[in-house]
């Protein structure tokens, strides 16, 4: 959903992992972050489950990371059939939390 509303992001894995972090905590979409944990501390939070979900997407091809820096993040052409297939069974109030979370964590992004 992330790379559905903008789809070239830049951004460090470390600061990927904080941001989510951070938006864990928030009260209005704890629900969200129930199969997602972290461990580090919280100056450097880790989550194996949203490393993992990264690389499966690029090693589907669905997302490339194709710069000397390797932070920025692209969506290929087949990006918009996978999401289409991906999220066509979510129930549409979790879909629209889910945008709003994404809109809150691409902001913190670009910060």
């Amino acid at each position: 959903m992330l790379f559905s509303k903008q789809p070239t992001i830049a951004f460090k894995n470390s600061t990927f992992h904080k941001v989510f972090f951070r938006m864990k905590k928030n009260p209005e979409y704890v629900d969200l972050f129930d199969n997602i944990p972290f461990s580090g501390s919280p100056v450097n939070p880790f989550s194996e489950v949203l490393d993992e979900a990264l690389f499966n997407l690029q090693l589907s091809g669905v997302l490339s990371r194709r710069n000397p820096e390797l932070i920025i993040y692209s969506t290929t052409n087949s990006f918009e059939h996978t999401y289409a297939f991906l999220t066509k069974d979510i129930d549409a109030t979790i879909l629209s939390k889910t945008e709003k979370l994404c809109d809150e964590i691409l902001c913190m992004l670009k910060t």
